[in-house]
């Protein structure tokens, strides 16, 4: 029986001192931002242990020794921060994701159907233009692809190219 005590002793101080010399970093930064504020990036470890210094990225690109982030310079959408903390001659790499947001919501259009044509629906259209009561449209189903001229108010084509069947008529 004092095997064991003096076995676990011994295992629950190598566990301590071993705990002991582990940090626990953590990179702060906010989730979601909107795009016209700013915000720091910092880097703390849980048990108050020192580190020598720390580099800071956005999106793998070195940030200057400043870690105030002005948003409104970036795209809007998911980004990466990071930050190389060096200490006790050992470095480790903390990454978060933070996703920059407008600054106001979406503008929702409203739209009212004013007309219906007729259209051959097996035209599969990849492109169309409405020139002077004509619709000019390009058709693409590989071996079917053709440039069309059409009649509006009918959906006639009243003029068709068809196009080699080795290319996709894709666009106009």
């Amino acid at each position: 029986m004092k095997r064991i005590f003096y076995f676990s002793l011994l295992f629950l101080s190598f566990l301590g001192v071993s705990c002991g010399n582990t940090y626990k970093l953590e990179l702060h930064s906010p989730k979601k931002i909107k795009v016209n504020k700013s915000f720091d990036l910092s880097v703390n470890e849980k048990n108050n242990k020192p580190f020598d210094s720390v580099q800071y990225f956005l999106n793998g690109k070195k940030l200057q020794s400043n870690t105030n982030i002005n948003v409104s310079q970036y795209r809007l959408g998911q980004h990466v921060v990071s930050a190389k903390v060096f200490y006790n001659d050992k470095e480790k790499q903390l990454t978060n994701t933070i996703i920059f947001l407008a600054d106001h919501p979406p503008v929702i259009y409203n739209y009212n159907i004013v007309d219906v044509y007729p259209h051959d629906p097996r035209a599969f259209t990849q492109g169309f233009e409405y020139y002077k009561g004509f619709l000019y449209e390009s058709t693409g189903q590989y071996g079917q692809s053709s440039l069309r001229k059409v009649e509006l108010e009918t959906g006639k084509v009243l003029k068709k190219i068809d196009i080699d069947k080795k290319y996709f008529a894709e666009g106009m």
